[in-house]
């Protein structure tokens, strides 16, 4: 395990903002701003990854991501054909449950401040179209979340929109079914349109 010892000052920034806008919660306690990098991710952040590689962003390729084993890329990046920019990132949760990731991705999107214990540096908000269903009595975790849609602002990048203002990635993530049992990996996809491209996706 390597530590990360510097991060682009604007998500240092971000940083700061966070540490306030969590001051006092029940959970502050979990605001941690460490990082530390397993050695095999450090090759894949020296060059991008062969375009090929990529998952495809079609039902079939993103329904890939239940299957048993590993893709041919785990940590890696790339710009698609298309200009899209592709980043895969595979991160190890030992102990973790299927039950706790359910719970996780309906917890953290109730407030931003929740969402900031992901990335303390770089994450600001997952907003879900539905809020309500977050809170409503009487479902389970996988209820809050699957089949929902959230917007999700972070720093991918240390580029700026404008002065003093992140670029937001403005990910659409949509939730999808998982193995209820102690997950065999958990891995990140994100499509999402940079600077250079045609600008992120816009909320409905």
């Amino acid at each position: 395990m390597i530590p990360v010892t510097y991060f682009p000052v604007p998500t240092q920034h971000q940083f700061a903002k966070n540490r306030e806008l969590i001051r006092g919660k029940p959970y502050e306690h979990y605001f941690d701003g460490d990082l530390w990098l397993h050695d095999d991710v450090l090759p894949a952040l020296r060059v991008p990854m062969d375009p090929a590689d990529a998952i495809r962003p079609d039902p079939d390729g993103l329904n890939s991501l239940l299957d048993p084993g590993h893709h041919a890329v785990e940590n890696g990046f790339c710009e698609l054909a298309d200009g899209t920019g592709y980043l895969a990132s595979r991160v190890p949760f030992p102990g973790c449950t299927g039950e706790m990731l359910h719970w996780w991705y309906w917890w953290c999107a109730v407030e931003p401040a929740r969402f900031t214990l992901w990335y303390p540096h770089s994450h600001i908000a997952a907003e879900p179209v539905d809020r309500s269903v977050l809170t409503r009595p009487g479902l389970t975790h996988e209820q809050r979340h699957l089949g929902t849609t959230h917007y999700v602002d972070q720093y991918s990048t240390s580029a700026l929109n404008v002065p003093g203002s992140p670029l937001p990635t403005s990910t659409r993530r949509n939730s999808a079914s998982t193995p209820a049992g102690s997950p065999r990996r958990a891995s990140s996809r994100i499509l999402a349109r940079g600077a250079g491209c045609s600008g992120p996706p816009s909320r409905p």
